[in-house]
């Protein structure tokens, strides 16, 4: 018989209690901020400082220094997610309009009616020529 060997160190921690890793690329001159900032207020643990900043509730408005008013982050960038949908489908006609999709349509009603005009005026003008040419039979 086999003797069950006991495991050293700490037992392991349910899965409801683990931390994952996330994983963000920023700017160095950001990247130096934030490792200040965490020396300074949670004795240099980077993890607990970004925690902390994405979970602070002062962080939910952005400061709008022109207007002199604070806008909820969330509505703000709902906004800007909107704005950019309209810049992308503005993008997307002009685009279209400048290949020859769209064409004024009273413009190619007036070119087909001027087209026809001129067809009929130069069948007169054939059938007045006819009758004006001297026979030579």
């Amino acid at each position: 018989m086999k003797k069950e060997e006991k495991k050293l160190g700490r037992p392991p921690l349910p899965e409801s209690e683990k931390k994952v890793s996330i994983t963000f690329k920023t700017h160095p001159k950001n990247k130096a901020k934030y490792i200040e900032k965490a020396d300074v207020l949670f004795g240099g643990n980077l993890s607990n400082y970004i925690n902390y900043v994405l979970q602070n509730k002062n962080n939910s408005e952005i400061s709008l220094p022109s207007k002199g008013e604070n806008v909820d982050r969330a509505v703000f960038y709902a906004l800007v997610r909107e704005l950019n949908k309209i810049g992308a489908n503005l993008n997307q006609l002009t685009r279209k309009a400048n290949m020859g999709h769209f064409i004024n349509d009273d413009l190619e009603k007036t070119l087909k009616e001027l087209s026809q005009k001129k067809e009929e005026l130069f069948a007169k003008l054939v059938d007045k020529l006819d009758e004006n040419v001297p026979n030579i039979n």
